[in-house]
């Protein structure tokens, strides 16, 4: 039982890398570009992974509707928002509030799916709480302000990611036949759709923003997607067909540690004192909820 949650911890490191990349095109172009593009190139992956493993198992249309309906809100949605939290205050202090997930989606799964979550970790949530306070007031002493909107957007982005990934578990529990490519393929035709949409009411340019890099921009940006993407999707919801999804979001959270030392790397910068004041109020708080 042990391998799913090696599969999250990878899933996660493969994220925490390519989210600086997520950040850099969001700030670009847009946070609906980015993630318009990681769907459509994830889908690509997807069906042809699909296609050489063996092609579509037949899936009982309860377990399609989760996929979709985890697609819409999880690849969609919740990508849409926290994309936009990257631009606006980072990936480490954006992921940093993934913490509440664990608590979210372990009490929805014991109503759901019987999985048990200790009460008594319920107070780690104070320690999450206090790494919110320590960003706000970072942005208050280095704009004037506080950080309000992205981390309303970064909250959002959590509750619909979590919702995603219950929707996920419930399709592999109603198709367990169906391969982890089948899933993430619903899920990213989902996605595709619902940015289909939206492109219809706000435009994006997606062609031409795409078309605008250069050759080596272009090819770096589709292995970005690969990695951060089809293969990081595809080691996690490996891991939510079997492991403990408390367990899983609890680990899912390691993305933080990930992401805030590449963001380092990325911007050539050592992390502020309120990052890593936030940093010991999270590994406590982590600390009470693992153990």
């Amino acid at each position: 039982m042990a391998l799913p949650y090696v599969y999250a911890l990878l899933s996660n490191m493969l994220f925490g890398f390519v989210s600086q990349v997520y950040t850099y095109y969001g700030r670009k172009f847009s946070s609906l570009w980015v993630n318009a593009f990681k769907a459509f190139i994830a889908g690509l992956f997807f069906i042809l992974a699909v296609l050489v493993s063996g092609g579509f198992n037949p899936i009982h249309p309860l377990a399609l509707a989760a996929f979709l309906a985890s697609g819409a809100l999880g690849l969609g949605i919740a990508d849409i928002f926290i994309v936009k939290a990257f631009a606006g205050m980072g990936p480490g202090r954006t992921l940093m509030l993934y913490s509440f997930q664990p608590l979210f989606v372990g009490i929805l799964s014991f109503f759901l799916f019987g999985q048990v979550l200790d009460s008594h970790k319920l107070v780690s949530i104070i320690f999450f709480v206090m790494c919110v306070l320590i960003f706000s007031l970072e942005s208050y002493n280095k704009d004037g302000h506080f950080n309000i909107k992205n981390t309303l957007f970064a909250f959002i982005g959590v509750a619909f990611d979590g919702s995603g990934v219950l929707l996920t578990r419930y399709g592999f529990n109603h198709a367990a036949h169906i391969s982890t490519f089948e899933g993430n393929f619903y899920r990213a035709l989902s996605a595709m759709l619902l940015f289909y949409v939206i492109s219809r009411f706000k435009k994006f340019s997606f062609r031409e923003n795409f078309n605008s890099l250069a050759p080596g921009r272009k090819a770096f940006v589709i292995f970005a997607v690969f990695m951060g993407t089809f293969m990081s999707l595809s080691l996690y919801l490996s891991a939510i067909r079997v492991g403990t999804l408390a367990v899983l979001t609890s680990i899912s959270v390691t993305s933080v540690i990930f992401a805030s030392v590449f963001e380092c790397v990325w911007e050539r910068k050592m992390p502020s004192k309120y990052l890593l004041a936030a940093f010991g109020f999270f590994f406590c708080g982590m600390y009470i909820l693992l153990f």
